[in-house]
């Protein structure tokens, strides 16, 4: 059976991982029926061969076949599964009354965040909890993980933004199975259990006032919420968050560390008793490592990270007890098909693809160079180094970041981790269990833990600073095919097909086109900002917000993306001061001034003013208002912008309302254009029949935050651009949407959920007044 059995799990493993780049979810009644036919066809050859002698040299190919059948089948199941339930229409940004289980809790001191699972919602005959991730003030005392809790919460569809660059929250929610966001209005009922080990010991560390308080928390408890800013800027810049923040090393560090301990005290055990046999030593070992690791799981917070690694840590030990001779490819695809059965949703995080990229390389590694002939000590190093340069490609990816001075930090505290890691375990575990010798284990592991972090920021001082880099996914993947390719044994044309592939690589530089105008509408929320690019030359139009000192879609998304194209910026303009347009500008000044750059900025009044013109990368861009003097201000005294393609046009009308588009009308003559944004993101007081007529535009975007409180766009507006024929989009809906202005062309208009990049996880629901 191994000869089929290797080639179907691979077959299962590839089809699932396909899951991250459907567009949609395919029918189950479709796949049942392919996988049932392909089922019987595995089962003829298995139980009457001879019966059917001519699809015996198909055998492997009808294995294979059904492991990509069975594999698409698992995570279409988990995708309709996950959408099987949704928030009812009636429901959202509504009080609703919730009973729940804390799983996950992040206390902070500007708030809680929870993650709940719940029996509440009713998903049409599909089994199982649901998942909602609340946020509530921090003038409650934070839950920890196991309280169950009633209280009054306003909810939401899971959601978030979606842009070419930066972390996706939309993704990251479904890999967490959470289907609801939202906050808590008032707690009802809370029901705390018993302190678990992990609590105590939390409690333990924080008894003692120390200034490392806080990493001994996060290294032995997985406790993140007492890390400062400046924390995690030294973590970034030298590259260890992975060696600090507990995953799948940490419970494998623990484990090689329990292995010869507990195979001593079971020996030692077994001699004593004479009624035990002594080959009961091998699976009684294997069964002590399995609860340890299992207990230090629970301490760690039974993170998903930890819980699959000490999954795959179980199925290595099933498969160990055996005694067979495994091969280490047929291990390791047992691991990630387990791994894809047991956590499927977890294909979407970049833990998944860190951890099973990992296995993949040390095992190619292995095999490739033989390295399992070396002594302990070379093997650890010549393996730290090729992971550290094999990961890069999905490191960079994820993470857009690539240090390479993080290397040799790493190839200096990996070792050095796994011997303070158990050491430090041991010392809080001593501390816990034997209270005369708590004060002095703590303060040992006070001071073994200050001497590392101290030994991280010297390293820190001679490090360069990390590359930020934006490639596309493509990329990266492209890169990581050729990484493939260098490690792979020689073979006939692989120097020719490296050679191609790094073609694309070379056309990555190329910019833009000049003779084309692109329009980036970032997905900026409830919120304005516009990229505007011809070439190598960049213009901005608004910035959008800016929360607790945070521009996320400026910091995230614009800059980044200015980065990626590497776009010199010549003009900012602003429509008005209001947080949703402008709440940026500070972060992306800031940015020009690290650049190196110095645009012109253009603000009503200051710059911006109805009759001028500028002449930019022959594009035409007319400021049609406020008018010289006028004393309107705020949304009625927004910067109006025109961009003049020849054959197109495109209106940025701000935030104006009914009066300044009246005004607007009576002074600005020959006012269509084939495109605008809506003015004031769909509200009433804007997009006045008048205004619609006089542009005739061909296509509206409204720039609108999803499920807003305010009900952007208004059902009055939409009725309006409806009854002209107006083509709408809505970045709630579509995401970032990109124009492209060609000579003799129709405007072409992409968007990131419907054309760039459609994921079955992107979807977003329509909002309810444009239905």
């Amino acid at each position: 059976m191994r000869n089929v059995t290797t080639p179907w799990l691979s077959a299962f493993v590839l089809s699932a991982l396909t899951s991250y780049v459907w567009p949609a979810l395919p029918s189950l009644t479709v796949l049942l029926i392919v996988t049932g036919l392909i089922s019987s066809a595995c089962i003829v050859t298995i139980i009457a061969p001879h019966a059917v002698g001519g699809l015996t040299p198909l055998r492997p190919a009808i294995f294979i076949a059904h492991g990509l059948a069975v594999g698409t089948l698992w995570m279409a199941s988990v995708g309709h599964w996950y959408y099987a339930w949704q928030l009812p229409r009636d429901k959202i940004q509504q009080d609703v009354t919730l009973s729940g289980t804390v799983v996950d809790a992040r206390c902070r001191p500007d708030g809680h965040t929870y993650t709940l699972t719940t029996r509440v919602f009713k998903a049409r005959g599909w089994p199982g909890r649901r998942a909602v991730r609340l946020h509530e003030q921090s003038d409650y005392p934070c839950l920890q993980a196991g309280t169950r809790i009633t209280a009054t919460v306003v909810l939401k569809p899971a959601y978030g933004t979606a842009n070419p660059i930066g972390f996706n929250f939309q993704q990251y929610l479904t890999s967490q199975g959470i289907v609801a966001t939202g906050y808590v209005r008032q707690r009802h009922v809370v029901f705390v259990p018993a302190p678990s080990l992990r609590q105590r010991l939390q409690r333990l560390i924080q008894s003692r006032d120390h200034d490392y308080q806080r990493w001994l928390l996060l290294l032995l408890t997985g406790d993140k919420s007492k890390l400062r800013a400046e924390d995690w800027a030294l973590l970034r810049r030298t590259g260890t968050g992975h060696l600090f923040s507990i995953s799948g090393l940490h419970l494998g560090i623990i484990a090689a560390a329990l292995f010869p301990l507990t195979g001593f005290i079971v020996g030692l055990l077994v001699s004593r008793c004479t009624w035990i046999p002594t080959r009961a030593i091998w699976p009684l070992t294997l069964l002590a490592v399995a609860l340890l690791t299992g207990l230090y799981a629970q301490i760690a917070g039974a993170a998903l990270p930890v819980i699959r690694a000490w999954v795959l840590l179980i199925i290595g030990l099933l498969l160990a007890l055996t005694r067979r001779n495994w091969n280490g490819l047929h291990v390791g695809l047992c691991m990630l098909s387990a791994c894809i059965i047991l956590f499927p949703l977890s294909v979407l995080s970049a833990g998944f693809y860190l951890s099973s990229g990992a296995v993949l390389a040390i095992w190619l590694l292995l095999w490739r160079y033989r390295w399992y002939q070396l002594r302990w000590y070379q093997l650890l190093w010549r393996l730290q180094l090729a992971l550290s340069l094999t990961l890069l490609p999905v490191v960079v990816s994820w993470f857009s970041v690539m240090s390479v001075s993080a290397i040799p930090v790493n190839l200096l505290l990996v070792p050095l981790m796994s011997v303070v890691l158990p050491v430090l375990l041991l010392l809080l575990l001593l501390a816990w269990g034997i209270p005369p010798v708590s004060d002095s284990s703590l303060w040992l592991a006070h001071r073994i833990m200050g001497s590392l972090i101290d030994a991280v920021a010297w390293l820190d001082k001679g490090l360069p600073v990390p590359l930020t880099l934006f490639p596309p996914n493509n990329l990266m993947v492209i890169v990581a095919v050729i990484t493939l390719l260098v490690v792979l044994p020689p073979f006939a044309y692989r120097r020719l097909a490296i050679a191609l592939l790094t073609l694309p690589l070379a056309f990555s530089f190329v910019p833009f086109s000049s003779r084309f105008m692109h329009v980036h509408v970032l997905d900026a929320g409830q919120g304005t900002a516009v990229i505007v690019t011809r070439g190598r030359h960049a213009m901005v139009v608004d910035t959008g917000p800016a929360h607790n000192g945070v521009a996320p879609v400026t910091e995230y998304a614009l800059i980044p993306l200015l980065k990626r194209h590497r776009l010199h910026l010549d003009h900012i303009i602003v429509s008005h001061n209001d947080n949703d347009h402008a709440g940026g500008a500070k972060a992306l000044q800031d940015y020009l001034n690290r650049a190196g750059q110095s645009p012109r900025w253009y603000r009503p009044h200051q710059g911006c003013y109805a009759g001028k013109t500028l002449h930019w990368q022959q594009v035409e861009v007319h400021f049609l208002w406020p008018e010289r003097g006028s004393a309107m201000a705020g949304n009625n005294g927004s910067c109006v912008v025109m961009l003049d393609v020849g054959a197109q046009r495109l209106l940025l009308p701000g935030d104006i309302e009914r009066s300044a588009e009246y005004s607007l009308l009576a002074g600005t003559p020959g006012l269509r254009a084939s495109i605008m944004l809506a003015p004031h993101h769909g509200s009433d007081t804007s997009s006045t029949g008048a205004l619609i007529e006089a542009v005739s535009p061909q296509t509206v975007i409204f720039t609108q935050g999803f499920e807003n409180r305010w009900g952007f766009p208004e059902r009055a507006v939409v009725e309006r651009y409806r009854a002209r024929g107006v083509r709408m989009m809505a970045s709630s809906e579509s995401g970032y949407i990109r124009l492209t202005f060609a000579p003799q062309r129709p405007v072409r208009i992409e968007s990131m959920r419907h054309t760039l990049r459609p994921r079955w996880y992107f979807r977003a629901r329509q909002f309810h007044t444009m239905d």
